[in-house]
């Protein structure tokens, strides 16, 4: 994890058309890369949403990073345990706002679940799962 964060992904800028870039700690210590954007997971954190009772779906931010991560957390859970807490190395920090990553992390990951979150400037938060969305 020290390494990570030693040697983080490329610099976030705003209003760049730059993605936000990512790794996280696999079972097993390997490092796996993570970008946000579209592909196999975003209509996956869409799925969970809507199980879990999110008043507003597509959220936009479906195609973060983070949530990306904790959709296959929940989905990989019953083949390994070892995906119970999971460490990642963002060059942002997560986004916010009643949409946001800060709030839907912990709706999108399982109870007893946690993803711990690492960022620029010092950034950390360790987000729990098991949470109902703010209003049903």
């Amino acid at each position: 994890m020290e390494e990570l964060r030693r040697e983080p992904p490329p610099t976030f800028e705003r209003n760049t058309g730059r993605k936000t870039h990512g790794r996280w700690i696999a079972p097993g210590g390997s490092a796996q890369p993570a970008v946000s954007g579209h592909d196999e997971w975003t209509p996956k954190v869409n799925e969970i949403l809507a199980d879990q009772g999110c008043p507003r779906l597509p959220v936009a931010t479906s195609a973060d990073v983070e949530l990306k991560l904790a959709a296959r957390m929940r989905v990989q859970r019953a083949d390994d345990p070892a995906m119970r807490h999971v460490s990642l190395v963002l060059n942002r920090a997560p986004c916010e706002g009643t949409l946001g990553c800060d709030k839907l992390l912990p709706v999108v990951l399982p109870e007893g679940y946690t993803l711990s979150v690492y960022g620029p400037n010092g950034y950390y938060e360790k987000f729990s799962g098991g949470k109902s969305p703010w209003r049903r």
